[in-house]
């Protein structure tokens, strides 16, 4: 019989965390695990959460380990912290900045460290955040990084220059400040498509119609990709193009470009892919993801 496990989501609008979800479940059965989706967290079988904490939510999962010690419950991290020379960086940028982007931040934080000795382990998405920065932060902490996903196979057909679809590029996510200035420029020079908080039905329709997937940070200091970005795209086929010389990643499926590049030069082609250096099509194909021992963790 497999192992199963427990996906809680009631602490997020699940359209929000669509891909995430799909990501834990993608490697997850990969790796022969089942998983379910709860709006509670379950007593038989090991729970894991997405980071994203209320004081509500604090309080019932810490009334829940009391009453149920045993019930190993396991959290995905999904913002960036770190130590640095001028103390805790959150998302790269000083503890106590002012955010735009994800206000409540502070607030998630301090949340999740409450709640930190109540997990069994931490996961990492793609290394992101980045493993041993974390583990710098958390020393005694177990902490797995699921890694891993699809590289699209589009890499051996023709690419924009003979195939048609409806959009050139597509973008979704938050509407920042950088991001609107950006994708004004992308829409001088391509058909493209942006929007927020579509359901993830409508947004893999979209991805499918459009040559390419665009990442696109959420500021001009922000220095992580988007694995989860990238993975919407991968698991359907479409390459991202990967808008910036100094975001951090090392992913299958992504192409990396500046912006004046792209408008000057137009869409990447099957020809340019091929050329891209750190593409390694026999180390990513049938790419089973690595759970990085939690499969051994919960046998």
């Amino acid at each position: 019989m497999k192992n199963t496990v427990s996906i809680f989501i009631s602490n997020h609008v699940k359209t929000f965390v669509s891909d995430q979800l799909d990501f834990l479940t993608y490697s997850l059965n990969n790796n022969g695990i089942d998983c379910v989706q709860s709006e509670e967290l379950r007593k038989d079988v090991p729970n894991i959460l997405i980071e994203n904490f209320t004081m509500h939510d604090v309080t019932a999962i810490e009334k829940f380990k009391k009453k149920y010690n045993d019930v190993d419950l396991f959290c995905v991290i999904t913002e960036h912290f770190e130590v640095s020379d001028g103390g805790l960086l959150l998302n790269d940028e000083p503890f106590d900045s002012p955010r735009s982007y994800i206000p409540n931040l502070y607030e998630r934080f301090i949340n999740f460290f409450r709640l930190s000795t109540s997990f069994s382990g931490l996961i990492v998405l793609n290394n992101s955040p980045d493993k041993q920065k974390i583990q710098e932060i958390l020393p005694t902490h177990k902490i797995f990084s699921f890694d891993g996903f699809p590289v699209p196979s589009c890499i051996t057909k023709p690419l924009a220059d003979s195939i048609k679809k409806e959009y050139d590029l597509c973008f979704f996510g938050t509407p920042t400040n950088h991001r609107l200035a950006i994708i004004k420029e992308l829409k001088q020079a391509f058909n493209i498509y942006s929007d927020f908080g579509v359901t993830p039905k409508d947004r893999d329709k979209i991805i499918k119609q459009s040559h390419f997937n665009i990442n696109i940070a959420q500021s001009e200091s922000w220095i992580n990709i988007s694995p989860m970005r990238v993975f919407s795209s991968s698991k359907l086929g479409v390459w991202t193009i990967n808008l910036s010389s100094v975001l951090k990643h090392n992913l299958p499926g992504v192409i990396d470009m500046q912006l004046p590049e792209l408008i000057k030069n137009g869409l990447p082609t099957q020809t340019t892919i091929s050329n891209f250096p750190d593409y390694d099509d026999t180390k990513y194909k049938n790419n089973v993801p690595s759970l990085d021992g939690f499969d051994l963790w919960i046998t």
